[in-house]
């Protein structure tokens, strides 16, 4: 009985980090792209089940195969493939992703793509807007 008791209370301890996790802070375009090591968009072209680890979490999740498709910022260039991990859907920040499906991605999360970083579909094309009108203000000055 003690051991279910402290094993119930221990599980719910290694939650509360995930949950935490996913927390995403309202930040605006400028200071985003001055956070983000790289930003850009991309196209998923592959998906793997996995375990994925993060800040010491480890769960489920997949193996995102992308290709970018533009850059904004960083070392990233278009045809450059890369590999990012999400945790399932629903679980510390974890998104679905389906082969097809772009996304506008903030690498300021190291190689996880999640709620806090990514955009798609009409919030990747609002992204994109604010970039480009940010990048042209950045231009003229």
């Amino acid at each position: 009985m003690w051991i279910r008791f402290v094993c119930a209370i221990a599980s719910l301890i290694a939650i509360v980090p995930a949950a935490d996790a996913c927390k995403c802070s309202q930040r605006t375009v400028e200071g985003r792209f001055h956070e983000s090591d790289s930003i850009f968009t991309a196209e998923v072209i592959a998906t793997a089940p996995g375990v994925i680890t993060l800040y010491g979490f480890e769960g489920p999740g997949y193996r995102v195969y992308l290709r970018v498709v533009r850059s904004f910022k960083g070392p990233y260039r278009p045809g450059d493939k890369d590999v990012y991990g999400t945790f399932k859907a629903g679980q510390s920040c974890g998104i679905p992703v389906v082969v097809g499906q772009q996304f506008l991605v903030y690498g300021d999360r190291g190689w996880f793509l999640g709620m806090c970083n990514s955009s798609t579909g009409e919030q990747m094309n609002a992204g994109i807007a604010k970039l480009d009108a940010f990048l042209a203000r950045r231009a003229r000055r």
